[in-house]
């Protein structure tokens, strides 16, 4: 963050954290959240978009975590069998 204000873009940035300590859904919810208003900046508002998602592991043990609550049939490692068409949703 400090390197967008010293170059004077923090203006022109949404920023979504997410850290590995935080609520589950909290986890699964924020990349989901940041691709809804980039998709909205991006078609609506005609503007260039940018996002960057770093460390989905995070994601994916969240997604670990509440299909397990969920009581779904874990696949490979305990995560749930959609676990990579679900990243692909994420990726286009």
């Amino acid at each position: 963050i400090r390197s967008f204000e010293e170059s004077g873009v923090l203006e022109n940035v949404a920023l979504f954290l997410s850290l590995a300590d935080d609520p589950s859904i909290e986890r699964l919810i924020t990349p989901r959240t940041a691709l809804t208003l980039a998709e909205h900046l991006a078609f609506n508002e005609d503007m260039h978009v940018l996002v960057i998602m770093t460390d989905m592991t995070n994601y994916c043990e969240s997604l670990r975590e509440i299909s397990t609550i969920r009581g779904e049939i874990p696949s490979r490692k305990g995560y749930p069998g959609y676990l990579y068409s679900d990243l692909a949703e994420h990726v286009l």
